[in-house]
């Protein structure tokens, strides 16, 4: 049946006339038919070409001689169902779209038939025009291409024929930048960086390498790169505050203290007022990059005594009462915090124990004459000075919530503690609480006469006693700056002298 199938198809192919060119040769311009938009009203046919349109040659010839009967042969030759006989797909399956406006009926519908003699449009959305290539790459060229930054670098060229691209941005800053420099110089900044361009610059050209610095600030690598070029006419004579605390950054990263030690005293000069000005706080970073040992000591005893801190512990800004945050040396904020929580503790025992110690003996200080008062006289005047003074200064201690001490259960059991966790506020304000007592000081006789000399008792006030020991205490304490930040701090002080 196959041979006999396949010598009459043979023989009917024979019978066709031959198109005037070879059939598998190369083509003339020949384009596949145009199926014109047919309104729904049937004015015309899809399949039927308008008055301007012409059938391709050899559609023309299969047509005329041998369309009829080529296609009662295969259809009986090979046996192929009738299309009418394919199940029709639900409606809801339907390919088309409705206008706008337009309801969902049956008349909207294409059938399969329709379907299937409809040809297949693939939209190509790419420019085939060099006008509209050109602009495609000028979109796409306008569009960031670096993974590590959301819009494009401007490009600065430092090097016109440098060798390496470092693409630097910050998140604080405008926008990354493209720094063209030389590769050699570059290298020869520091070692530190040197070795950053050797593990991490990518080779984009035969001899080009490429930087991605995306946490670095443009503007003070620019001006590290301008010195490395020796192109100090364009290197910027001051900085803003937040440009100095991104080069302490940048300088500790890349070790540039040497590079950069005859520029960092005249950036940092302006900005020395500020020190312990409030929002300043990151002076502690600038102070511990360049070793400025005793202005990191000042600040860090400054920021121990004026802040607060919040329910977590967080040290909060001093004036702002936000918490504080930004870029400081490791370990010194908790070194400040561990060094108010010691003080604040000491500062309540002090209290607490002066408040014991009039329990035990009398601590009247006043001067009574042994020709006026007797053994006994004196002794009930000391007694009744030190129970008036212990009564004021608990009552006084009460009012600013420093008297009684805190009760804490645990296991079950009471114990007494200081009131250390609950209290917030910074050592300064504390301090201000308990210098404003009111000085109490006992002017009277056993006799109840009251026109005695106001000396008499005047050292014996229990609140004033209480803030000079304090504030003794307080004088002595340590700076809130651990022994490894001390060696820290020499180290990169010596940095700033060492010759290059």
């Amino acid at each position: 049946m196959a041979r006999s199938v396949s010598g009459r198809l043979r023989r009917l192919s024979q019978s066709i006339p031959r198109p005037p060119w070879p059939p598998f040769g190369p083509k003339t311009q020949t384009q596949e038919p145009v199926q014109s938009e047919t309104p729904l009203d049937g004015s015309s046919h899809p399949d039927e070409p308008g008055p301007s349109q012409q059938m391709p040659v050899e559609q023309s010839i299969l047509d005329e001689d041998a369309g009829p009967a080529i296609e009662e042969t295969i259809q009986d030759l090979i046996d192929v169902p009738d299309i009418s006989a394919i199940p029709q797909e639900p409606e809801n399956t339907t390919l088309h779209t409705l206008p706008p406006g337009e309801t969902d009926t049956p008349s909207n519908h294409i059938s399969s038939q329709e379907r299937l003699a409809v040809p297949t449009i693939i939209i190509n959305d790419a420019p085939q025009s060099r006008a509209q290539k050109r602009q495609s790459r000028v979109t796409v060229d306008s569009q960031p291409k670096d993974k590590y930054h959301k819009q494009a670098p401007r490009p600065v060229i430092i090097e016109k024929k440098g060798l390496l691209t470092i693409i630097v941005g910050a998140s604080r800053s405008a926008g990354p930048e493209a720094l063209v420099v030389s590769l050699d110089l570059a290298r020869r900044v520091s070692d530190m960086l040197a070795w950053t361009i050797n593990q991490n610059a990518q080779t984009t050209r035969l001899t080009h390498k490429t930087l991605h610095l995306p946490h670095d600030s443009p503007k003070m690598l620019q001006q590290v790169m301008r010195i490395a070029h020796f192109q100090f006419d364009k290197v910027l004579d001051e900085i803003s505050f937040p440009e100095l605390v991104d080069l302490a950054q940048l300088s500790g990263r890349y070790g540039l203290n040497a590079f950069l030690m005859h520029y960092i005293p005249g950036w940092l000069e302006p900005h020395r007022r500020t020190l312990v000005r409030e929002g300043y706080e990151e002076w502690l970073l600038v102070a511990y990059q360049f070793g400025r040992e005793a202005e990191y000591r000042k600040l860090a005893r400054h920021l121990a005594m004026v802040c607060a801190v919040d329910s977590t512990g967080n040290l909060l800004s001093p004036g702002v009462g936000g918490r504080i945050e930004g870029a400081f040396p490791p370990g010194s904020l908790d070194q400040i915090r561990r060094t108010r929580f010691a003080t604040v503790t000491s500062i309540f025992r002090a209290v607490y124990g002066h408040i014991y110690s009039f329990t035990q003996s009398n601590q009247c200080e006043a001067r009574l004459d042994s020709a006026i008062f007797t053994e006994e006289d004196a002794q009930r005047e000391r007694s009744t000075c030190t129970f008036i003074n212990q009564g004021v200064l608990r009552r006084t201690l009460d009012d600013i919530q420093f008297y009684p001490r805190a009760q804490v259960k645990q296991n079950g059991n009471l114990q007494i503690g200081y009131k250390v966790p609950a209290c917030k506020d910074s050592i300064n304000f504390l301090l201000g609480q308990l210098k404003s007592m009111e000085a109490i000081v006992a002017r009277f006789t056993v006799d109840g006469k009251v026109n005695l000399p106001r000396d008499r008792h005047v050292g014996c006030d229990a609140g004033k006693k209480l803030v000079d020991r304090v504030v003794r205490f307080v004088e002595q304490v340590d700076d809130p700056v651990s022994e490894s930040t001390t060696r820290e701090l020499r180290k990169n002080g010596s940095l700033m002298k060492k010759e290059l």
